[in-house]
């Protein structure tokens, strides 16, 4: 495999330049950062997995009318729900959801914002996970999957989904939407999965990584074309000869690079399009399922006898 070195030393020496090695290599580094933020390539191709948590409802609470403060009895909020992890749960009494700003002890935690119902003394309640860090390197998201009922779930928006369901009444342990929501304090991108389920339940998701930083020492990934590459980096070669044959006071040396450089420039937007053409792949349910046991497409016929036995099951 091509290092990142010898690429650079291969963009010298072709070019004659007096362009070092180092700068060609963060060139290189550049041009695949773009090429890889152009295509979905599949070497950056991953399958994420999200634990739904099923709604937690132990003992009882009681909340004043305009406090953000609850008081749990026989609870153990620290334990089941975390002390870090609060962001992503949401309490409900009555009607209204109401997100969970900080989780104190086993039996007191605070509301985002003040109970804006009827004071409650030894009320029952339902805590669940509405929103689900993704991978911290996730860039782009593709389909979400069911594992267990083996259907995917229907991509929409926040929006979409705040149009459809703005109250979300239900908890059930068939999750049917998924929709990307804010990005938590880590600064890691969610999606909240609506139901949330009555039992703990699995999801499986693709999603493309964030490209690594390529440096003089790596090797450039397997997949990548040496020679694709190059092209991108020409452009930053010719750029630079025009800057230097600009500061020496040769104008028409410069035109002449600058030509080159716009007539590079078509030549990388063609060489990444070729590059995507020859990465094609599977799709994005087709990748789970080669891991996951096939697919159901619909969750209640029984086609075959692989269905038969399936649903047979104890899940």
């Amino acid at each position: 495999m091509t290092t990142v070195d010898e690429l650079a030393r291969d963009v010298i020496a072709s070019n004659a330049t007096n362009a070092n090695a180092i700068a060609a290599a963060k060139w290189i580094d550049n041009r695949y950062k773009e090429m890889v933020s152009t295509v979905k390539f599949r070497h950056l191709r991953k399958v994420g997995e999200l634990s739904l948590p099923a709604k937690y409802n132990t003992g009882t609470l009681a909340i004043t009318r305009g406090s953000t403060a609850v008081v749990g009895t026989g609870t153990q909020f620290e334990t089941d729900i975390g002390a870090t992890t609060h962001e992503y749960y949401y309490l409900r009494t009555n009607s209204a959801w109401y997100r969970i700003a900080s989780v104190t002890d086993e039996t007191n935690l605070v509301l985002d914002s003040a109970y804006a119902e009827a004071t409650v003394t030894a009320a029952s309640y339902d805590i669940v996970k509405r929103t689900h860090p993704l991978a911290a390197t996730a860039r782009w998201i593709g389909e979400f999957y069911h594992t267990r009922l083996r259907v995917n779930l229907k991509k929409i928006s926040l929006d979409g989904l705040n149009s459809i369901v703005p109250g979300r009444p239900l908890i059930q342990s068939i999750p049917q939407y998924v929709a990307e929501a804010e990005v938590d304090s880590n600064g890691y991108r969610t999606v909240e999965i609506y139901p949330p389920p009555v039992t703990n339940e699995l999801v499986n998701y693709i999603y493309w990584t964030l490209p690594p930083t390529l440096s003089i020492g790596s090797t450039i990934p397997s997949v990548i074309d040496p020679y694709t590459l190059k092209e991108g980096v020409l452009i930053d070669l010719y750029r630079y000869e025009k800057a230097l044959a600009i500061r020496n006071g040769n104008i028409e040396q410069a035109a002449l690079w600058r030509n080159d450089e716009k007539a590079q420039a078509s030549t990388w937007r063609k060489a990444i399009q070729q590059a995507a053409k020859t990465d094609r792949g599977s799709d994005d349910i087709s990748l789970i399922l080669q891991m996951f046991h096939g697919s159901r497409p619909d969750r209640y016929d029984q086609k075959t006898a692989s269905d038969y036995i399936y649903d047979n099951w104890s899940r």
